[in-house]
């Protein structure tokens, strides 16, 4: 926990050093760094990574044909998701366990920081939103949970990684379908983000909030249906899926505890966000429309996990992964445009009044949710450090 601490305070401290135009070789820096730390960290042996561990020895002795084994015989399930296995044997060809944690935290951190440096030059975002941004994923993203579990959460957050590519670049749309059927094929949660993309691409470019109402019964009903699709289909991969909605559903009531409450503040907090940040790209639609489909995918996840907050393993998954993935561009590109729009305000005609009355009203909303952003963020990470299963984590 301390040395995660002390990579946050050093990036805090350099960060109004560094020139806007170079801070993207700080997050560099700041994603290996976090990377070197996971390739430290040594597993409990209660932990997944203890296990994962286990499975990379297993490939190491048995090379390529173990691999193609253990996919025939559907060990790990990799009949069913072969992605995850041929990722074990990638990181089975290095001789130490550590880049398993390693590769996963460059890959995670290193796709989320891409995609808000990849928006901050596109929408050309204050150094200040840049910075607000960042500090929120490293205060809200669960980075020893990722780097114990691997596959889920580096499923759900590059699920976001390419949803950004195409949705906001709008580059590479054939590639980033691949990269979501490949997620689905990682790990059996990808499913779910791939509902969301679809129900996205049903709705239209508008995003229908029809669609985002459906997506929430659907989810309130599905949630009781799930479990039982298990029962009803011989399709091995639905059969998983019926599985893992069914354990999902069944620890729906046991996350009573501070950290469930904590990510149901997390969540909360970001809806609040998403809504006045939704608010201020819509009036800014000239200069920030390529952005707004990208809003209505993270509007489809907000009322998602709506859905699901009575099922508490799908719920905090969300919360810990995929929220600080798609809140912090949304954060940003969103109090850009109400920057852009207060600027707008007070070059305009009109009278000198209401010029003032409606500049002030804008200035006094953005200063208001900085406040209360930094506020927010600032008490998450007090608790990350103290709270989250950061203090879990040990080094060799």
């Amino acid at each position: 926990m301390l040395i995660y601490l002390i990579i946050v305070l050093l990036f805090c401290a350099i960060y109004p050093l560094v020139p806007r135009k170079h801070i993207k070789w700080l997050f560099i820096a700041l994603v290996l760094a976090l990377s070197i730390m996971a390739f430290f960290a040594v597993p409990k042996d209660t932990d997944d990574l203890y296990n994962y561990f286990r499975t990379l020895a297993k490939l190491r002795r048995g090379g390529f044909k173990c691999l193609r084994r253990m996919i025939e015989n559907g060990e790990e399930h990799w009949n069913l998701l072969p992605v995850c296995g041929f990722y074990f044997y990638f990181v089975s060809l290095f001789p130490n366990n550590g880049m398993l944690a390693a590769t996963t935290i460059f890959l995670a951190y290193g796709s989320m920081f891409w995609v808000l440096w990849k928006a901050a030059q596109r929408y050309e975002v204050n150094k200040w939103y840049l910075f607000l941004s960042s500090f929120f994923i490293l205060s809200t993203y669960w980075f020893y949970d990722i780097c114990s579990g691997v596959r889920n959460g580096l499923a759900f957050t590059l699920f976001c990684f390419f949803a950004y590519i195409e949705l906001a670049e709008k580059k590479f749309k054939p590639l980033c379908w691949l990269g979501y059927i490949a997620i689905c094929m990682m790990h059996s949660s990808g499913i779910l983000m791939m509902i969301i993309r679809i129900a996205l691409l049903i709705s239209g470019k508008r995003g229908g909030k029809l669609v985002s109402v459906l997506i929430f019964f659907a989810m309130v009903v599905g949630g009781a249906f799930m479990p039982r699709l298990g029962e009803i289909t011989n399709i091995e991969y639905l059969t998983l899926i019926s599985e893992k909605a069914e354990r999902a559903v069944s620890t729906a009531g046991t996350y009573s505890n501070t950290q469930y409450i904590v990510n149901i503040s997390v969540f909360l907090v970001s809806a609040l966000v998403f809504i006045y940040m939704a608010y201020a790209v819509n009036k800014q639609k000239e200069k920030y429309g390529s952005f707004s489909e990208y809003m209505n995918f993270v509007q489809l996840i907000i009322f998602f996990m709506l859905g699901s907050v009575t099922f508490g393993l799908t719920f905090i998954r969300f919360a810990r992964w995929v929220i600080p993935a798609v809140i912090a561009p949304v954060f940003m590109v969103g109090m850009q445009a109400n920057s852009s729009e207060k600027d707008e305000i007070l070059a305009g005609g009109g009278g000198r009044k209401s010029i003032i009355k409606s500049g002030m009203t804008v200035s006094s909303n953005e200063i208001i949710i900085n406040f209360c952003f930094v506020a927010y963020t600032v008490v998450h990470m007090w608790y990350a450090c103290n709270g989250t299963s950061l203090i879990w984590l040990k080094f060799k």
